[in-house]
């Protein structure tokens, strides 16, 4: 125990928060943080704009490259040969919201060969202090296409870079510590036509609150019964006479650990909370632990509705 406490003594861990629960501490609670609103974040662009190569601007998003446009005929991207408009790409190769918009830029190859470098980005002064949240920037691809992150000082010395895993024909947002640099930009590449697609969003350093203060402890939430051992604070939604009580949110296990979890809400178990889940819309809300700049050991799910639910029907 002594051991985990020490090494994990900026953050949360199981011991301290044990100890800390002996005088009223509400578990992994006291450690997230959220974002409720994701352009808040997004760095500006300090020097010349984005050197484009075959990738377009919110665009390029699939590797769904129609032939006709390979070929010249009209309709092909002024941008790039053979890319289409966001609003053409397949729906689930869109990025995350709000990305892909005149406010929040994201490029995408679209399955041309080519490579992009965009703008360096400074970094606000709190990007290095170990509390910060990390360094966030959506990454999605699949085939021969790289993506790199390139962190430098205030005079483009690029000091680290790091290489990004891509998802499989997704995106995911990659999580990572400035490490005292003042300046980022990303690097991406498709190596060969048709091979796969590659594209990246604006880097973002997250403007983030206590969980607390964006979902009140006193309201009730979603909870796997795995969960809340680590929430000891949070009271789950009531089942009663077949009925679910209705609420905003979802606290479940990180995406790491999420197949571990879950049984409250499959119907194959016989979850309480698998009904629920069927008319309602899961939204992600971007977590992070506090001291941890890489981990998410647990995610917030906005719950959204086809009707709006009563307020009395909340309590």
């Amino acid at each position: 125990m002594a051991v985990a406490m020490v090494s994990r003594s900026g953050t949360y861990n199981v011991a301290g928060s044990t100890i800390a629960g002996l005088g009223g501490g509400c578990g992994v609670e006291d450690w997230l943080t959220v974002e409720p609103e994701v352009a808040a974040g997004v760095l500006t662009a300090d020097g010349p704009p984005a050197r484009l190569d075959g990738f377009a601007v919110n665009g390029g998003f699939g590797d769904h490259v129609g032939d006709d446009a390979r070929a010249g005929v009209p309709g092909g991207s002024a941008t790039g040969p053979g890319l289409r408009t966001a609003s053409s790409d397949e729906e689930d190769t869109a990025p995350p919201e709000p990305y892909g918009t005149a406010e929040v830029p994201a490029w995408g190859s679209g399955g041309a060969e080519g490579g992009l470098t965009t703008a360096w980005y400074a970094l606000p002064a709190r990007s290095g202090s170990p509390d910060a949240p990390p360094l966030v920037i959506p990454v999605g691809g699949t085939g021969a296409v790289s993506a790199t992150v390139q962190f430098a000082d205030a005079d483009g010395v690029v000091l680290t870079e790091h290489r990004l895993r891509l998802p499989t024909g997704t995106w995911r947002e990659a999580r990572l510590d400035p490490a005292g640099a003042a300046r980022v930009r990303v690097v991406a590449e498709d190596e060969r036509d048709g091979a796969g697609w590659v594209a990246v969003g604006t880097p973002r350093l997250p403007e983030v609150v206590a969980l607390t203060e964006h979902v009140p402890v006193h309201e009730p939430v979603l909870l796997d019964w795995v969960d809340a051992f680590f929430l000891p604070c949070r009271r789950p939604a009531s089942v009663a006479g077949g009925v679910t009580e209705p609420v905003r949110y979802r606290i479940a296990s990180g995406p790491g650990d999420r197949w571990l979890t879950g049984m409250s809400f499959s119907r194959d178990t016989g979850g309480p909370y698998a009904p629920l889940l069927d008319i309602a819309e899961q939204t992600p809300v971007p977590t992070y632990l506090r001291g941890d700049k890489l981990r998410e050991p647990i995610s917030v799910l906005r719950l959204d509705y086809p009707v709006p639910v009563l307020e009395a029907a909340q309590r």
